[in-house]
């Protein structure tokens, strides 16, 4: 009966690498990931409006549930609620000048468009009417978008 050669079944062939040698390669495939920009500038700058969003909506919480005089008295709330909802303004004014290079990035300004229109429309949930609307702010950032996919296939 021929004997089985059992000593060390776990050990690694000579042609393959150490561990050592493959943590090395880990780390420096995880460094170059790590340093490349963003795919699309338009996901940051949606992701920093989502926390703005948040802030506003966590602070709007608070006030719901704890009442003003928790927070400080009417006034100071007040202020705070409005530097939040500034904040959150402002970065809706960057995502909607950010142009997408990537599809994904299209897709996701026009889900955040939807979103933000329907954010804005009337209580009822229609649009908004009147000459200063949300489409005025919308409709360039879109056109852009648009401008950058055709532009970017034809180069």
């Amino acid at each position: 009966m021929p004997s089985l050669k059992l000593s060390n079944p776990f050990r690694r062939g000579t042609d393959r690498p150490s561990l050592k040698e493959r943590a090395a390669t880990l780390r420096a495939t995880a460094s170059r990931a790590m340093s490349r920009k963003p795919a699309d500038p338009v996901f940051p700058v949606i992701a920093r409006y989502q926390a703005a969003r948040d802030a506003w909506d966590a602070y709007s919480d608070r006030i719901r549930d704890e009442g003003w005089d928790a927070l400080g008295g009417i006034v100071l709330a007040s202020e705070v609620e409005g530097r939040l909802g500034n904040a959150w303004s402002d970065i809706s004014a960057k995502v909607l000048g950010t142009v997408p290079t990537t599809e994904a990035g299209r897709l996701a300004l026009a889900a955040f468009v939807e979103t933000w229109v329907a954010d804005h429309g009337n209580a009822d949930g229609s649009p908004q009417d009147g000459s200063e609307t949300v489409f005025a702010e919308v409709y360039p950032a879109l056109l852009k978008a648009l401008r950058a996919s055709v532009n970017g296939k034809a180069a």
